[in-house]
């Protein structure tokens, strides 16, 4: 439930960036189009890894450290994001938009990819922290 809850908060992030970008009109019509697109497959990535990740992990549980595991989670979000922003320009270039539509799918891509990466660190670095907290303490520190 924490997981949907830092990432429900990270979609509410994203929406209000689309929100206060189409509010200005800072971008015309097709770029604002694209630059949605590109939104919303950076959550479609962050949603696959949100899947993905405990999966991962479990398989990855012989690793010695809490941090080594971090890396893995994010290293392998940070590959899911890197497939869908290929696709997605792969899409666009198939579909014959030009650069400036292609450069806006891009930019959104990766506003949102990192202010969903953020929320997944913080929702991963939280569970490392409580996961140490219930760890017993050591009594000799020669270990």
């Amino acid at each position: 439930m924490r997981r949907l809850r830092a990432f429900g908060g990270g979609v509410l992030l994203v929406l209000a960036g689309l929100g206060a970008v189409a509010a200005a009109g800072v971008l015309p019509r097709e770029q604002g189009l694209a630059a949605a697109g590109g939104a919303i497959a950076a959550t479609m990535a962050a949603a696959l890894a949100l899947v993905v990740q405990p999966l991962f992990l479990r398989h990855a549980g012989r690793a010695r450290s809490p941090g080594l595991q971090v890396q893995l989670a994010l290293g392998l979000a940070f590959v899911c994001k890197l497939l869908a922003l290929l696709c997605g320009v792969l899409v666009l270039v198939a579909l014959g938009l030009k650069f400036p539509e292609v450069a806006a799918f891009a930019i959104a891509f990766a506003a949102a990819s990192l202010l969903l990466s953020v929320c997944n660190a913080a929702l991963l670095a939280r569970g490392i922290s409580r996961a140490a907290a219930d760890l017993p303490a050591r009594t000799d520190p020669s270990r």
